[in-house]
């Protein structure tokens, strides 16, 4: 019988913050990726400030590049951008 490991969000501990790899848990399983090339960081970037441009001049909610989300203690994502409604 095989037993799968379910990774948390208290997992996330064991691994450096600075090896320039990026480590999420989605689902209970940990996804490790190379960190985003510069030209991906610029695209992501732009995007993040045209969604926070639209956020203040509309008053309807924010925007923040690659924020940490823990969702549930087996869902700690890194996505490019956010936007967060006021409701």
């Amino acid at each position: 019988m095989t037993t799968v490991e379910r990774w948390t969000t208290a997992d996330l501990a064991r691994f450096p913050d600075n090896d320039g790899l990026r480590y999420e848990i989605i689902n209970g399983e940990l996804h490790v990726t190379k960190a985003p090339h510069s030209y991906h960081q610029v695209v992501a970037g732009r995007i993040a400030a045209r969604l926070d441009d639209w956020a203040i001049a509309t008053g309807n909610g924010l925007a923040i590049a690659a924020p940490g989300i823990i969702i549930s203690e087996e869902n700690n994502l890194i996505p490019d951008a956010v936007w967060i409604s006021n409701e």
